[in-house]
């Protein structure tokens, strides 16, 4: 495993959600490497608040045995180190095959939209990733300034649709296995926000049958669709944007709504690559203050390609 040490930032901001206590603990040095899970961005926001690397592999690469699940759509493991060459090398190990060695940066055309991918920057966060593309020109890459079209902001809102509609037939079925009622399962959940996420679909707060068929069947693939035109229009290796819009937030209790718009912020980058079953790994670009990330977004079944694409953008955007 890789050697380079990455010390933890301030105590005082969060690690990102499930799987925090794995990322912090990368990121201290206390662990090589080690696997969240992503439905909609966890491994990646994990890596964005620690300064470590982080991995969704496209959907269905890895097997989902094991897995307690939210999304048979979404859901995926995803590795988590201090290095892109960790990250590949656990990926190898999960996957079958070998880590390709980093590729040259010169000619490679990266795809950089603004709108969806960069709304509400930070200061910080803009002249991190500003400054990122600039080292990126400045080793060869070609960066593409261009949108996506078709990606229409209500991606989230479906994104959401499907993962409540599959969480609440998988955990229904998961507490009756076990005696139990949802509605009981949901009390004995110790975390506020996923316990009373639990408890809005005990009390049948599941979208519809017919909301979640158009989303499954009609916005899916019509995403699905626009990013794989976009990627082989622009001729793009990858997507490159920001991780997350602000530095990882203050730790500390919030409010309900409080918490509710953090999470859609810090989510709203990693949703496109989880829709389009699209590899993405975040790699840190970081400030004087606190940990930035930035994202590549590949294409659907090649991992190994962008993780090869990673090492080599992970030499050239490391912190300074």
């Amino acid at each position: 495993m890789g050697r380079r040490r990455a010390e933890p930032f301030s105590p005082g901001r969060i690690a990102g959600g499930s799987s925090g206590g794995t990322a912090a603990a990368i990121a201290a040095g206390l662990a090589d490497a080690g696997l969240g899970t992503d439905t909609g961005g966890s491994c990646r926001i994990l890596a964005a608040c620690c300064g470590i690397v982080g991995f969704r592999p496209s959907t269905g690469r890895y097997p989902p045995a094991g897995l307690l699940r939210l999304s048979e759509t979404f859901d995926t493991a995803g590795p988590l180190a201090r290095t892109a060459a960790d990250v590949a090398r656990l990926d190898a190990a999960i996957a079958g095959g070998r880590p390709r060695a980093p590729v040259s940066l010169d000619g490679v055309r990266l795809a950089a939209p603004r709108a969806f991918y960069r709304d509400r920057l930070a200061p910080e966060v803009e002249e991190a990733f500003d400054a990122a593309l600039a080292r990126l020109r400045r080793a060869g890459c070609a960066i593409v300034e261009r949108d996506v079209p078709g990606l229409a902001d209500d991606l989230p809102a479906w994104h959401l649709t499907i993962v409540l509609h599959e969480a609440e037939h998988m955990w229904t079925a998961h507490a009756e296995r076990e005696g139990l009622t949802l509605a009981a399962l949901a009390e004995s959940i110790a975390t506020p926000r996923v316990r009373e996420a639990f408890r809005a679909l005990a009390a049948g707060g599941t979208p519809a049958e017919a909301e979640y068929r158009d989303a499954v069947a009609g916005r899916l693939p019509a995403a699905r669709r626009a990013l794989a035109a976009y990627l082989e229009e622009t001729g793009a290796a990858a997507i490159v944007a920001p991780a997350l819009p602000v530095l990882p937030p203050a730790a500390g209790p919030r409010s309900a709504s409080e918490d509710e718009l953090l999470f859609d912020l810090l989510t709203r980058a990693m949703l496109p690559a989880t829709v389009g079953r699209q590899p993405s790994v975040c790699l840190p670009i970081g400030t004087a203050a606190a940990p930035v990330g930035l994202l590549l977004d590949g294409r659907p079944d090649e991992d190994g390609a962008l993780l090869a694409l990673a090492a080599a953008v992970e030499l050239v955007v490391a912190c300074e």
